[in-house]
């Protein structure tokens, strides 16, 4: 059995769920209607944390280090 699978290469609406829920129902309906039966988004699409972003624990451990140095 063939089924045709669409890997989605596009960025969230950074720091912004409803929206980037929004995008993915509009990418899914959009690549559904051309066929596409197995539609993947990255990981942490959803969340819209920007990947190479800094984390609070990367931050405060910073300000943790500087504080005492």
């Amino acid at each position: 059995m063939k089924i045709k699978v669409c890997l989605i290469q596009d960025s969230p609406v950074f720091f912004d769920k409803e929206k980037t829920i929004a995008k993915v129902e509009q990418l899914t309906k959009k690549h559904a209607k051309d066929g596409c039966k197995l539609i993947v988004f990255p990981e942490s699409f959803i969340p819209g944390y920007p990947r190479g972003f800094p984390s609070l624990s990367d931050y405060l451990s910073r300000l943790k280090f500087n504080h005492y140095s």
